[in-house]
């Protein structure tokens, strides 16, 4: 019922007027980052051009890279559109970042050899714990939020109906 009478959208506008709204209650938690990670063989082939390649996001290199990562990649993941979390993308790196913040000032590639595997990662873009979390990483968020609060609604309107319609009935007794 509740998903028939509320459906499933939440339109755009109504998510940024929430988020510019409530500013404060979205702030990072973590390092976001936004780029490209590939992990490939060591043995792959054309090694020197993919380095070139991973730290260019050119159409022309991005289509290499896809076209390389589909025939070499062990790991082939492009994020230049979208953000995730530089926690998860570390993770599948065996490189330790001791000073997020100052890693992520200071380092826009990361590559290492490291037992059989090449590790590239090219970050375009980045955001840090504690900063304003940016609108399309939010939007998830939001549109939860703002889903739960027509579910609230909606089911105080069915309480109150409920009540109503009893009283009208006299169906509710009173004890003293």
């Amino acid at each position: 019922m509740l998903n028939e009478k509320l459906g499933k959208e939440i339109s755009e506008e109504a998510m940024n007027v929430y988020y510019e709204k409530n500013h404060d209650k979205f702030k990072l938690h973590s390092a976001i980052i936004k780029g490209l990670f590939l992990k490939v063989p060591e043995n792959s082939p054309q090694i020197t051009r993919l380095k070139k390649w991973y730290k260019s996001n050119t159409p022309e290199a991005v289509e290499n890279i896809e076209k390389y990562g589909l025939h070499n990649a062990v790991i082939y993941e492009y994020f230049y559109d979208k953000w995730v979390s530089f926690d998860e993308v570390m993770d599948n790196i065996p490189y330790s970042v001791e000073r997020e913040a100052d890693f992520l000032r200071t380092h826009k590639n990361i590559e290492l050899n490291h037992k059989g595997y090449w590790y590239f990662l090219n970050i375009s873009d980045y955001q840090l714990k504690g900063e304003q979390m940016p609108f399309d990483f939010a939007k998830a968020q939001i549109k939860e939020i703002l889903m739960n609060q027509k579910k609230m609604n909606f089911l105080k309107e069915v309480k109150d109906e409920l009540y109503q319609d009893a009283l009208k009935e006299k169906e509710i007794e009173y004890f003293n």
